[in-house]
């Protein structure tokens, strides 16, 4: 069985920024492909006897290709969208599956609940080309309610070269996209982290822009619009009224397909783009 998908279109050198779910594809049949993907992500976990949760991704050209790219045989970073459209908590569902208790569900059980979007917020500086990480201690850390936040540091916390410079992730739920986003960039606002840079005001730009907010990008349109994203920004709401931060209140073509056998992400490519490195995956071959 397949748990939808999830849409990981934004990039920055093959690394995921913003992922959501379900996708969002502009002028695209987006319910007939991401059935067959589906069908074929399934068909490959029942080919490899797979058990357990993860991530079969594809990469999406033009209208109505396909390719199958990898899997994941694991839960991954953007699970949260997951879990905040199904309803469902995939790591007990994986520790479940690993204790020999089954899913416990079938494919008739699972519906789609609004439109979750996460942001990944890091300790990098944007006008050093995000490299290499912005080191130092979190000597303020403030970040809104009122959204799932998942971090592992708190205010004091050292950022070291060591170790990934993830901060936190912001997970936003609403009844439909256009909230969603509207809401991740509100609670982007209200972010204050003094002691390093972050991409703050670069995530808060995507979640504001126009092409993004219309689905027409592609896995290198942030590459080609590095200049206008990094641009400098005003401080953030938390900055200017202070260090600490009120309590946040409530806010006024591509995916990726999770699974709890090898669940696809799918990716577009750019128009024009090869799907070098990939494998044609069609429905109706093994």
């Amino acid at each position: 069985m397949h748990l939808f998908e999830r849409d990981c279109t934004l990039q920055r050198r093959h690394q995921k920024v913003i992922e959501e779910a379900p996708p969002a594809w502009g002028g695209l049949p987006p319910r007939t492909l991401m059935d067959d993907i589906a069908r074929d992500a399934v068909r490959l976990g029942e080919t490899l006897d797979y058990r357990g949760l993860g991530t079969v991704e594809f990469l999406v050209a033009g209208g109505d290709e396909y390719f199958f790219l990898e899997v994941n045989p694991r839960i991954q970073v953007e699970h949260p969208v997951t879990e905040a459209i199904t309803g469902l908590d995939l790591v007990a569902l994986h520790l479940r599956i690993a204790e020999g208790a089954g899913l416990g569900l079938v494919q008739d059980d699972l519906t789609i609940n609004g439109h979750a979007v996460e942001a990944r917020l890091y300790a990098e500086d944007p006008a050093m080309q995000f490299a290499p990480p912005s080191t130092g201690t979190l000597t303020t850390l403030s970040l809104p309610s009122g959204l799932r936040i998942d971090s592992g540091v708190e205010e004091g916390d050292a950022v070291t070269p060591y170790y990934d410079p993830m901060i936190a992730k912001l997970i936003v739920h609403a009844p439909d996209r256009e909230t969603a986003l509207a809401r991740l960039a509100t609670a982007l606002d209200h972010v204050a982290v003094e002691g390093v840079e972050t991409n703050r005001a670069f995530l808060r730009a995507l979640a504001r822009n126009p092409e993004f907010e219309r689905m027409q990008v592609h896995t290198r349109w942030i590459d080609g619009r590095l200049a206008e994203l990094t641009q400098a920004s005003p401080p953030s709401f938390a900055l200017i009224c202070g260090k600490r931060l009120p309590p946040f209140c409530s806010w006024p073509p591509r995916a990726a397909i999770r699974m709890p056998i090898p669940g696809p992400t799918v990716m577009p490519l750019p128009a024009g783009g090869s799907a070098w490195a990939a494998m044609r995956w069609k429905q109706g071959k093994a």
